[in-house]
């Protein structure tokens, strides 16, 4: 136990990968087991990440849980894990989220083994990106994540436009990451490293930073998503299956602001505050059209999708605020929706499956026909 307690992260990823591996090796045709598989796994993991966040020492800053693998070490690429208290928070709510979309995938006919691995392998993904300490590797597992969602939405989306939302959401996000690999191997010529703490502790002039914050703010602001860079998701929620809409707006959009907080205000500093009044700007917009843009839905999924979009933006209004209250409401906002979008669309895929509909007017005194669920 004492060892766990001194290395949570590589437990819980430990037990992700090998109940992957597992869930491949498993035939087709026992399906069950696959099933059962994924949900212990995670749920496992979810435990771990519990006794992990109990033994999480609040009192002391910088990072725990420390693990440092020299995968490229003549090149400075250092695998490194850790967790303060942002990492943990987005890995509780990682591991939080996951059984819920196992448990409502439970009855998923087509390509049941292909979609629980899929699933799976984005859980393991994700939690590695959480807590990654390398911006090299940060953006190798930000970036994996594009391949199982796109995946999901094309092939197990619910309508016959899933193939444009699929390839929409992977050009849009592809074409903001690129930008980064840029602005990732620019500071590494820099710096010559890409390890976290170098790279906090490196002085950089004020036109490095402009630069290089740009190119993290195109793929951080396609991922949020900042307005006006937004116009995948509505279509891509629309499409997607159930749980990957879940996933989408639970975790997905929170990579983006994750990143931010993570990479961009801390290390490019000057960068930030410099391109503030335009971050605050395009917020706004965001915030009035996402809304204004919610009320004349008529699909339920995108009054959800829409709404992200407002609550998004307020999220970058919050990170940019240069203050720890805004900073800290910012946070609570992401884990909040991250929470409750799950549960909205859980709530849309119920109705769906059952009257293959997800327009408002059809659902005109619910609570005769559906009372527990409403």
């Amino acid at each position: 136990m004492s060892t766990f307690l001194q290395q949570p992260l590589l437990y819980i990823n430990l037990l992700l990968f090998f109940a992957l591996v597992l869930c491949v090796l498993i035939s087709e045709q026992n399906i069950q087991a696959l099933r059962f598989t994924c949900l212990l796994a995670s749920l496992g993991a979810l435990l771990l990440g519990c006794l992990s966040f109990a033994s999480f020492n609040q009192s002391l800053a910088g990072f725990q849980f420390l693990i440092r693998l020299d995968v490229l070490p003549l090149n400075n690429l250092t695998f490194t894990l850790g967790a303060d208290g942002l990492s943990m928070i987005f890995l509780l709510l990682t591991l939080f989220v996951f059984p819920i979309c196992f448990a409502s995938a439970w009855a998923v006919s087509k390509k049941p083994k292909a979609f629980f691995v899929y699933l799976l392998a984005m859980e393991l993904l994700l939690s590695v990106t959480f807590t990654t300490l390398d911006l090299f590797y940060f953006y190798i597992f930000f970036e994996s994540l594009l391949i199982p969602m796109f995946i999901l939405i094309g092939v197990w989306g619910a309508r016959e436009r899933k193939i444009k939302a699929a390839y929409l959401f992977f050009l849009y996000t592809l074409f903001g990451s690129l930008i980064m690999l840029f602005g990732v191997i620019y500071l590494y010529f820099i710096t010559g490293s890409t390890n976290y703490f170098v790279l906090l502790n490196t002085v950089l002039a004020a036109d490095q930073q402009k630069l290089i914050w740009i190119c993290f703010f195109m793929a951080f602001a396609v991922k949020m998503p900042l307005y006006p860079f937004h116009i995948w998701l509505p279509e891509a929620h629309v499409e997607a299956p159930t749980v990957g809409s879940m996933l989408l707006a639970s975790l997905m959009l929170k990579l983006g602001g994750y990143g931010f907080l993570r990479f961009s205000l801390p290390m490019l500093y000057e960068g930030s505050m410099y391109y503030s009044s335009l971050v605050a700007t395009l917020s706004l917009l965001g915030v009035v059209y996402g809304s204004l843009s919610t009320i004349r839905q008529i699909d339920l999924k995108r009054v959800i999708a829409y709404s992200s979009v407002a609550h998004m933006n307020l999220v970058m209004l919050g990170l940019f605020s240069y203050n720890p209250q805004g900073i800290e409401g910012a946070i609570y906002l992401m884990v909040g929706h991250g929470v409750v979008s799950t549960a909205l669309f859980f709530c849309v895929g119920v109705l769906y499956d059952r009257y293959h509909s997800r327009l408002i007017r059809y659902y005109g005194g619910l609570t005769q026909v559906m009372p527990l669920f409403s």
